[in-house]
C-alpha cells in the first residue's frame, strides 16, 4: 500500500543482518542503533519471506539463508525445552504485561514459533523439503506450550491474537478476545482506560501497534465491518485531533511517529 518499489523493505533487511551479534541473532532495529530484540528478530524471519513473496523472487532468500539459519538457531537456544526464555528484550506491545520471572510467555513463543513456520517456507521456496526435523519439533513442542499456556488464561489478548497465527488457539476465541479489548478501551471506548507513558503496563489497553496483528485477525476471520469500524473510530480520534502522521500510541503526548 505504501510503496511500489520494496527497495527500502529489502535493504532493512540486509542492514539486520549484517549487524547480527555475535551468536546469530540479527539486529531488530536496523539501520540504525544496534538493539537486540528477541520477537523482533523473529519477525525478521517472516519479513524476508513475505519480501521474496511480493518481489516474486527468491534472489533474497538465496543471500540471507545463512544469516537466517544462525538466527533461528540463536532464538531457539534463547528457550528452554519448558518453554522458559532468556531472549532480549522481547517487546510484545506497549502496555504489554510481562509475566512473572520464569513463568510463561506464550505472546513471545508465538513470535518464535511464527519465525520457524516461516524458515521452513523458505526452504521450501528453495525447493528444498522444508526446516530440519529437530528445528521443527521444536517449534511443534512450543507450540504445544502456547496452546496450553492460552488455554489457561483465555482473555488474554496478546496470546489469544499471536497463537490464533500460529493455529494455537482457537480463531472465533481469538476474534472475541479481540473485538472485547479494542472497543472496550479508549478511543473506541472514550471512557476507557488510555496508556499515559511506557512503563505502564495494563491488561486493558490497545495500541495501533499491535492492531497489526489483532485488526488483520478480523480480517482474515471475515469480520471487515468491525475492523472498518475501529479504524473509523481510533484512527479518526487521531484526525480529530490534528494529526498529519499516525501516532505511536492512542495517546497525544507520545511520539507521533
Amino acid at each position: 500500500v505504501g510503496w511500489g518499489n520494496m527497495a527500502p523493505a529489502r535493504r532493512a533487511l540486509y542492514h539486520s543482518a549484517a549487524a547480527a551479534r555475535e551468536d546469530g541473532m540479527v539486529s531488530g532495529c536496523g539501520p540504525g542503533e544496534l538493539i537486540y530484540l528477541g520477537t523482533y528478530a523473529a519477525q525478521w524471519v517472516n519479513s524476508c519471506v513475505r519480501c521474496a513473496e511480493l518481489e516474486g523472487s527468491t534472489d533474497l532468500l538465496v543471500d540471507l539463508e545463512g544469516p537466517a539459519r544462525r538466527n533461528i538457531e540463536a532464538l531457539l537456544a534463547c528457550i528452554k525445552p519448558d518453554g522458559r526464555h532468556h531472549l532480549p528484550w522481547s517487546f510484545v506491545d506497549w502496555g504489554y504485561k510481562q509475566p512473572a520471572k520464569d513463568q510463561l510467555e506464550p505472546a513471545v513463543l508465538a513470535h518464535v514459533v511464527a519465525a520457524v513456520d516461516a524458515w521452513d517456507r523458505w526452504q521450501k521456496l528453495l525447493d528444498r523439503d522444508g526446516a530440519d526435523e529437530a528445528c521443527r519439533k521444536k517449534a511443534d513442542s512450543l507450540r504445544s506450550i502456547v496452546r496450553s499456556a492460552a488455554a489457561g488464561d483465555p482473555e488474554s489478548y496478546h496470546a489469544a491474537v499471536l497463537g490464533e497465527r500460529i493455529g494455537a488457539v482457537d480463531r472465533d476465541a481469538a476474534v472475541a478476545v479481540t473485538l472485547r479489548q479494542l472497543l472496550s478501551s479508549f478511543p473506541c471506548n472514550p471512557a476507557g482506560k488510555r496508556l499515559r507513558d511506557p512503563t505502564q503496563a495494563s491488561p486493558a489497553i490497545a495500541t495501533p501497534y499491535f492492531t497489526n496483528y489483532s485488526i488483520d485477525l478480523l480480517l482474515r476471520a471475515g469480520k471487515v465491518d468491525e475492523a472498518i469500524e475501529i479504524w473509523r473510530k481510533a484512527w479518526g480520534w487521531m484526525l480529530d485531533g490534528g494529526a498529519t502522521t499516525w501516532w505511536e500510541v492512542f495517546d497525544e503526548r507520545w511520539s507521533r511517529c
